[in-house]
């Protein structure tokens, strides 16, 4: 899928939600993708983040693999926010998308937590690596996450995720428009 298909599904569905979203760039690494108004003045910042997956000699790709994409356009996206909204003044909201049944909310939350676990056993844990401290700085900058896995006919799961240090930011009118 083009990254322009993909942000054509994102406008959709950010309209859908009752939001009006203008493209803030075409495809310029600066700055986010929207500008978003809502209900009475209400503002958000959102930039949509695509990360690829590859498949090789029919192997998938390992998690610290898919970690590093996950990492790599969290810190794209939290630059872009810093450009924008640099007071962090208003919500800055990342969508991420996948069309790829290999890489879904359960590699994000593994990733961002920086561990993997089965059946409540760490089976994996990088949270003492310096990359994970990296990801924690750009994560503050992020008021919430929202996943969407996409199909051949569009959104076929949504997940989202509040960054709990960010509540005083977010308007009591906007988590209702999102479903939160």
């Amino acid at each position: 899928m083009k990254d322009t298909e993909v942000i054509k599904i994102v406008n959709g569905y950010l309209r859908e939600k009752g939001f009006n979203p203008e493209r803030l760039k075409s495809f310029d690494e600066s700055a986010p993708d929207f500008k978003v108004n809502y209900d009475d003045g209400g503002l958000f910042y959102c930039e949509v983040k695509s990360p690829n997956m590859f498949i090789k000699n029919a192997e998938f790709e390992k998690h610290s693999t898919k970690f590093s994409k996950l990492e790599k356009h969290l810190h794209k996206a939290a630059k872009q926010f810093r450009n924008a909204n640099p007071l962090h003044l208003f919500p800055n909201i990342l969508i991420w998308t996948s069309k790829h049944f290999a890489l879904c909310w359960k590699d994000f939350s593994d990733c961002f937590r920086g561990f993997i676990s089965i059946d409540n056993k760490i089976i994996y844990d990088r949270t003492n690596s310096d990359s994970f401290k990296r990801v924690r700085k750009d994560w503050e900058i992020i008021d919430i996450h929202i996943w969407l896995q996409l199909g051949k006919t569009g959104i076929y799961q949504e997940s989202k995720f509040i960054n709990s240090n960010s509540l005083n930011i977010l308007s009591p009118k906007l988590l209702p428009l999102l479903g939160i």
